[in-house]
């Protein structure tokens, strides 16, 4: 096997791992996002800022 060979093919395992990576873990770092938005469901546009998650947490005796 040829090294351009080698190397074309560890260009697209970085690539495929980087993109496979992206899609496991943009989700998760979306969470914070969206546990500021103003609506119940979590959907772009972004309705508006809210603290109310995070009193409603402060609130709850059992979490504290």
């Amino acid at each position: 096997m040829s090294t351009a060979a080698a190397t074309g093919g560890r260009s697209w395992l970085g690539a495929y791992v980087a993109l496979y990576l992206v899609f496991l873990y943009l989700p998760v770092a979306l969470i914070p996002l969206f546990s500021f938005n103003d609506s119940i469901q979590a959907a772009f546009p972004l309705q508006g800022f809210t603290l109310e998650w995070y009193r409603s947490l402060a609130d709850n005796e059992t979490m504290r």
